[in-house]
C-alpha cells in the first residue's frame, strides 16, 4: 500500500509539472474614470425606484400642465433613452424601444422592469468597454464625439430627468427617501 501512495504521488508530481497550468484570465481592471460612472449609474437608478416607489399611483399620472411629461412618463423617457443612445456606438439594446413607450408603459412594474433593463445594459456595456473601445469616434447629434462621452451625456441625462422627478415630488407635498433620513439645519452654514 506505502509503495501504491509513493507511485501516486510521484506521478502526481510529475504530471502536474509536465503540463501547463492555464489560470483563469483576470478581467482587466476597470479605468478609475469608468468606474466613477458606474457608480454614479447606479447612485442614480438607486434614487429613481425609490422616488418610483415614493410616488402614490395619482401621482404617477400627474404633469405639471398640458403637454408636459407625466411622472410615468419620465421615468419611461429616461428608460427609452439609456436603450436608444447606445446605439449610436454600436450598442444593440436588449429590448426593442418603441416610439410609443411613454405612452403605453403606464404600470408601476413594468416601469420598474424597464428601469433595471436600461441601467444594466449601459452599466453592462460599459463595464466591458475598453479605454480603446471608449475613444472610439461616433457623431452624437451631429456631433463628432467619443464612445466616452455619449456615456458622460447620457448619465448627465439621467441627472436632468432625476431633477425633474425630484421637483415632482416636491410639488406633490412628498420628500425624496434620501432627504427624510437627513435632520433639518437650524443654524445657516458659517462661512
Amino acid at each position: 500500500m506505502k509503495y501504491f501512495f509513493t507511485l501516486l504521488i510521484l506521478f502526481s508530481s510529475i504530471a502536474s509539472s509536465g503540463f501547463p497550468q492555464t489560470q483563469p484570465k483576470n478581467p482587466p481592471p476597470i479605468p478609475p474614470l469608468t468606474h466613477e460612472l458606474i457608480r454614479d449609474y447606479r447612485e442614480v437608478l438607486s434614487k429613481l425606484l425609490a422616488l418610483l416607489e415614493t410616488f402614490e399611483d395619482k401621482h404617477l399620472a400627474w404633469r405639471p400642465s398640458p403637454g408636459v411629461r407625466a411622472t410615468r412618463e419620465v421615468f419611461v423617457h429616461i428608460a427609452a433613452t439609456n436603450l436608444v443612445l447606445p446605439t449610436t456606438a454600436g450598442i444593440k439594446p436588449p429590448i426593442e424601444p418603441k416610439s410609443n413607450m411613454e405612452k403605453t408603459i403606464t404600470d408601476r412594474e413594468e416601469i420598474r422592469k424597464l428601469l433595471l433593463t436600461s441601467f444594466d445594459h449601459v452599466i453592462e456595456h460599459l463595464q466591458s468597454s475598453s479605454p480603446a473601445e471608449l475613444q472610439k469616434p461616433i457623431t452624437l447629434f451631429g456631433r463628432k464625439t467619443s464612445v466616452l462621452f455619449m456615456y458622460v451625456r447620457l448619465l448627465g441625462h439621467c441627472h436632468e430627468h432625476l431633477g425633474q422627478l425630484i421637483a415632482y415630488t416636491r410639488v406633490n407635498g412628498l420628500v425624496p427617501p434620501w432627504s427624510r433620513q437627513q435632520p433639518r439645519r437650524t443654524t445657516p452654514p458659517s462661512p
